[in-house]
């Protein structure tokens, strides 16, 4: 839901986040960009929402938690250029991010 929200939001701001992402590789400006308090949100999200999975029994102990959240974070962020330079929908993008997320947490995933 998290990478729904996020493709929303910015979804009719295209313009807006191909020059964040642009800025964000900049030797000036890119880590500055890449080190946001929202940014810093979205890895806590996927890391909490995969360490309740743990607890819950869902995912191994061994899910690799840190991995995995910041595997999920650079799928979230690679399904961009689709929307910016595709024009894929929204319902496209959250396609792809589930079949992405499903693939990730399958090693992770307990019985």
């Amino acid at each position: 839901r998290a990478f729904g929200a996020g493709y929303a939001f910015y979804k009719s701001q295209l313009p807006l986040a191909r020059a964040a992402f642009s800025n964000s590789w900049s030797p000036q400006q890119g880590l500055e960009l890449r080190t946001l308090s929202p940014v810093q949100a979205l890895h806590d999200v996927i890391a909490e929402q995969l360490q309740l999975g743990v607890e819950r029994g869902e995912l191994s102990q061994e899910a690799e938690v840190k991995l995995r959240t910041q595997m999920l974070f650079d799928c979230y962020l690679s399904n961009y250029p689709e929307a910016i330079f595709l024009g894929w929908s929204l319902d496209a993008l959250q396609a792809k991010a589930r079949d992405q997320i499903r693939v990730i947490l399958a090693g992770a995933r307990r019985g």
